[in-house]
């Protein structure tokens, strides 16, 4: 192996052990695809904080099911991911439905959840993975095959979410991140996507001031950027999804969408 890829390595691993965790990290939470990693970079730029998007090691070993079946301690958890945890902003959606032992470490942390109309949401977690709106169901190999943390997205029996198609699955998932924040609405800080996409940069530094933080940084120069790669929102839900998929999402997440602003009968046209 060359000396600097060793080099670089033994660096890796040394701060992956060493690396000191902050007291009370800001912490970004919500669905994948619901716009936490453009929310978290700007909030990032605009008040100096260094942002972690996503936890890789987590991700790529999906260890989040071992946490629920207890076979993971989360701290543990934590010290296997310390460098991750080693920023002053954390986004990762995974963390979502374990609020709960995430706020009983970090109880100090400001915490925001993002919030997307899920046929918007869910479109664009199927767009990322190439899937058609229409699907009806995946084999578990092909669910398995799908790369980093995905395949616990497509399926969350891991969270007790009751099986269906790949569409009642996402649906599920949606309404359990939604319950997880009532459960702690009093904690946590709620924006949704589509007031944020609203005005970006004044949207970003509101954010900053609902969480105490202070605004050193003119983001305006980079509210266009793509933090991710992003979704075609030039077919409408109705086209993408059929009517039955899109049936689906409207019977299983209508008082969610009801509670937060979302009409459940609005037509998307692009």
């Amino acid at each position: 192996m060359h000396a600097g890829r060793v080099v670089r390595r033994c660096r890796r691993v040394v701060r992956r052990w060493t690396a000191r965790i902050p007291d009370a990290p800001v912490f970004v939470l919500g669905n994948q695809k619901s716009g936490t990693s453009a929310i978290a970079s700007l909030l990032g730029l605009a008040t100096g904080l260094d942002a972690r998007i996503d936890l890789p090691r987590a991700n790529r070993r999906r260890m989040y099911p071992a946490i629920t079946r207890g076979e993971l301690g989360f701290d543990r958890f934590i010290r296997l991911n310390r460098e991750s945890f080693a920023h002053g902003i954390v986004k990762e959606p995974n963390l979502t439905p374990l609020l709960e032992p995430l706020l009983a470490r970090f109880p100090r942390s400001p915490v925001v959840f993002v919030v997307r109309d899920p046929r918007a949401n869910l479109r664009s977690i199927l767009q990322r993975l190439g899937l058609p709106g229409d699907i009806e169901d995946l084999s578990d190999e092909r669910i398995v095959a799908t790369p980093g943390s995905w395949p616990l997205v497509l399926d969350g029996r891991w969270l007790g979410i009751d099986g269906g198609t790949v569409i009642d699955q996402l649906a599920g998932r949606w309404m359990l991140l939604l319950e997880t924040f009532r459960r702690h609405r009093d904690r946590v800080v709620l924006l949704r996507y589509e007031d944020f996409m609203i005005d970006r940069r004044e949207a970003t530094e509101a954010l900053a001031g609902r969480l105490g933080l202070p605004v050193r940084h003119d983001v305006s120069a980079e509210v266009d950027r793509p933090f991710q790669p992003r979704g075609d929102a030039s077919v409408s839900w109705r086209t993408f999804f059929g009517d039955r998929n899109l049936t689906r999402i409207n019977d299983r997440c209508r008082a969610g969408m009801v509670e937060l602003g979302y009409d459940p009968f609005r037509e998307d046209r692009p």
